[in-house]
């Protein structure tokens, strides 16, 4: 498509950090304004809310965890087990129900 004489080419301002998941957890680099997902925007109902001060707190303390530290280890969904490997909690991995009902559902 061109460009019509009213469209003006917006870049994203200052350093742009460009955060990602990598196999379970949250990792971040430094990104040039021009890189092509930047260019262009798809709006989803969950934007506002990924974006706000607080998320992206969440997510900058996430990235200097994973950096800082080990993570649990890496494994298939078919691998897994009866347990959270972060924390120990059990859980179920068709549902998050306790009853007896819902986990032979």
């Amino acid at each position: 498509r061109s460009h019509s004489e009213d469209e003006v080419d917006l870049y994203v301002p200052g350093s742009v950090v460009w955060i990602y998941r990598v196999r379970g957890h949250l990792e971040a680099s430094l990104v040039p304004c021009t890189l092509p997902p930047l260019r262009r925007l798809l709006l989803d109902k969950r934007m506002f809310d990924d974006h706000s001060a607080k998320a992206i707190h969440q997510a900058l303390l996430a990235v200097t965890m994973s950096a800082t530290g080990p993570g649990p280890s890496w494994q298939k969904f078919s691998e897994a087990g009866e347990k959270c490997p972060c924390c120990g909690s059990r859980y179920e991995w068709m549902n998050t129900a306790r009853s007896g009902k819902m986990r032979c559902h």
